[in-house]
Protein backbone atom coordinates (compact mmCIF):
# COMPACT_ATOMS: atom_id res chain seq x y z
CA UNK A 1 0.00 0.00 0.00
CA UNK A 2 2.89 2.35 0.73
CA UNK A 3 4.21 1.94 -2.80
CA UNK A 4 0.79 2.70 -4.26
CA UNK A 5 0.59 5.83 -2.12
CA UNK A 6 4.12 6.82 -3.18
CA UNK A 7 3.09 6.51 -6.85
CA UNK A 8 -0.04 8.57 -6.27
CA UNK A 9 1.53 11.32 -4.18
CA UNK A 10 4.41 11.77 -6.64
CA UNK A 11 2.35 11.56 -9.85
CA UNK A 12 4.40 8.69 -11.25
CA UNK A 13 3.37 7.67 -14.75
CA UNK A 14 3.41 4.11 -16.08
CA UNK A 15 7.00 4.30 -17.35
CA UNK A 16 8.25 5.68 -14.03
CA UNK A 17 6.46 2.88 -12.18
CA UNK A 18 8.09 0.29 -14.41
CA UNK A 19 11.52 1.74 -13.68
CA UNK A 20 10.77 1.81 -9.98
CA UNK A 21 9.79 -1.88 -9.97
CA UNK A 22 12.77 -2.87 -12.08
CA UNK A 23 15.15 -1.43 -9.49
CA UNK A 24 13.04 -2.28 -6.44
CA UNK A 25 12.55 -5.92 -7.40
CA UNK A 26 16.31 -6.42 -7.67
CA UNK A 27 16.43 -6.03 -3.88
CA UNK A 28 13.03 -7.37 -2.85
CA UNK A 29 12.16 -10.92 -3.77
CA UNK A 30 8.39 -10.68 -3.74
CA UNK A 31 6.72 -11.52 -7.05
CA UNK A 32 3.32 -10.37 -5.75
CA UNK A 33 4.34 -6.76 -5.11
CA UNK A 34 3.31 -5.46 -8.55
CA UNK A 35 -0.10 -7.11 -8.30
CA UNK A 36 -0.64 -5.85 -4.76
CA UNK A 37 0.38 -2.31 -5.71
CA UNK A 38 -2.01 -2.36 -8.68
CA UNK A 39 -4.76 -3.51 -6.33
CA UNK A 40 -4.11 -0.82 -3.73
CA UNK A 41 -3.63 2.09 -6.13
CA UNK A 42 -7.35 2.54 -6.95
CA UNK A 43 -8.11 2.39 -3.23
CA UNK A 44 -5.61 5.17 -2.57
CA UNK A 45 -7.22 7.26 -5.32
CA UNK A 46 -10.71 6.59 -3.95
CA UNK A 47 -9.63 7.54 -0.44
CA UNK A 48 -8.13 10.76 -1.76
CA UNK A 49 -11.26 11.54 -3.76
CA UNK A 50 -13.44 11.10 -0.68
CA UNK A 51 -11.15 13.31 1.40
CA UNK A 52 -11.24 16.03 -1.26
CA UNK A 53 -15.03 15.90 -1.43
CA UNK A 54 -15.21 16.31 2.33
CA UNK A 55 -12.75 19.20 2.22
CA UNK A 56 -14.66 21.01 -0.50
CA UNK A 57 -18.16 20.33 0.84
CA UNK A 58 -17.76 20.45 4.60
CA UNK A 59 -14.51 22.00 5.75
CA UNK A 60 -14.85 25.17 3.68
CA UNK A 61 -18.38 25.72 4.96
CA UNK A 62 -17.25 25.14 8.54
CA UNK A 63 -14.14 27.29 8.12
CA UNK A 64 -14.98 30.36 6.07
CA UNK A 65 -11.59 31.79 7.01
CA UNK A 66 -9.98 29.57 4.37
CA UNK A 67 -9.03 32.19 1.84
CA UNK A 68 -6.42 30.56 -0.32
CA UNK A 69 -8.40 30.10 -3.52
CA UNK A 70 -5.35 28.56 -5.26
CA UNK A 71 -5.36 25.64 -2.81
CA UNK A 72 -9.07 25.12 -3.35
CA UNK A 73 -8.56 25.06 -7.11
CA UNK A 74 -5.75 22.51 -6.73
CA UNK A 75 -8.04 20.31 -4.65
CA UNK A 76 -10.79 20.61 -7.27
CA UNK A 77 -8.38 19.80 -10.10
CA UNK A 78 -7.01 16.73 -8.34
CA UNK A 79 -10.55 15.66 -7.46
CA UNK A 80 -11.43 15.78 -11.13
CA UNK A 81 -8.31 13.77 -12.03
CA UNK A 82 -9.12 11.16 -9.37
CA UNK A 83 -12.70 10.87 -10.59
CA UNK A 84 -11.64 10.49 -14.22
CA UNK A 85 -9.10 7.80 -13.29
CA UNK A 86 -11.64 5.82 -11.30
CA UNK A 87 -14.19 6.08 -14.08
CA UNK A 88 -11.62 4.91 -16.63
CA UNK A 89 -10.83 1.73 -14.70
CA UNK A 90 -14.50 0.89 -14.16
CA UNK A 91 -15.02 0.83 -17.94
CA UNK A 92 -12.52 -2.02 -18.40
Amino acid sequence: MDIAKFFYKNYLNERQRELFFKIYLDDIEDPTIIFRTATYYPLIVLSSLLWRLRFLNIDIKEHPDIENQADIELVRDRLKDDYEYLMSITRL
